[in-house]
């Protein structure tokens, strides 16, 4: 009877195990804390006005898999004075795990600033799009800040087949539609316009939609790991791409008087 006891009590343990191990690294579970949950409205609600006439803002993106190049940035940023908040430009992760949002959200939340992200085409892997809904809230969103209108845009059309509502034209429409709830406006996605993960259909109504109102500043986005700047040719918005950790850099935006300025920064 021993040799069968010892087989059962090994038997109940292996099951034990297996059944901690699965929990513990399950790539599709979405189980989160109140801390994890809901962080770009958190963060939205943090945002103080300064009384200044200027808005300082770091743009940084694609930090997926670049954990130390994410913390050294975190470093500099804290050492920016009066900085506003910090735009995410999406690709917070690489492969849509929880662990990896969770991994990133640990880093990033050492910002003193407030962070909101838009959602980037890695995000939404596997079962990412769950874990970005439960822990960041909304695809498409906007907020406003000392007057003007933060537009946060899911522009990742080839992770939905290229639908035809990826990116929204109708919901981008409709918020900058009413210029005179705002001073300026402030776009931001992803993948730009003019990149192959762009949903070509949508690429002229997209670009059409947001040089069609005279309030929109310009538009922001990331998703090609490099720094590139667009600047306003015959009327139309400027376009800039934040860059990534992986090389070490972020963006410093100030925005005034509807104006606005930009520095590439060096870790």
């Amino acid at each position: 009877m021993k040799p069968i006891k010892s087989l059962s009590l090994f038997f109940v343990m292996s099951l034990t195990y297996l059944s901690c191990d699965k929990f513990e690294y399950n790539h599709y579970q979405v189980d989160l804390s109140e801390e994890y949950m809901d962080i770009n409205q958190q963060n939205i609600n943090r945002l103080r006005n300064s009384g200044s006439d200027t808005i300082t803002l770091a743009l940084i993106g694609d930090s997926q898999r670049f954990y130390e190049g994410a913390s050294i940035a975190v470093d500099r940023i804290n050492k920016i004075d009066n900085l506003d908040f910090v735009i995410h430009t999406g690709d917070l992760v690489d492969f849509g795990i929880q662990k990896e949002y969770k991994l990133i959200h640990d880093i990033l939340k050492e910002i003193k600033a407030p962070y909101i992200t838009v959602i980037g085409n890695h995000d939404l892997i596997g079962n990412g799009s769950k874990v970005f809904r439960e822990m960041y809230g909304p695809y498409d969103f906007t907020f406003t800040f000392n007057g003007y209108k933060f537009i946060y845009l899911n522009t990742n059309a080839r992770e939905f087949n290229f639908s035809q509502n990826v990116p929204d034209i109708s919901w981008l429409d409709q918020q900058l539609a009413d210029t005179s709830s705002y001073k300026q406006a402030i776009v931001v996605n992803h993948v730009p316009y003019d990149n192959d993960d762009f949903n070509p259909s949508l690429r002229d109504d997209y670009f059409n939609t947001i040089n069609k109102y005279p309030n929109t500043l310009i538009s922001i986005n990331g998703h090609n790991h490099n720094f590139a700047f667009r600047p306003s040719m015959a009327g139309n918005v400027p376009f800039l791409n934040t860059s990534s950790p992986e090389n070490g850099e972020f963006v410093l935006l100030k925005i005034w008087d509807d104006k606005f300025s930009y520095r590439l920064v060096t870790n």
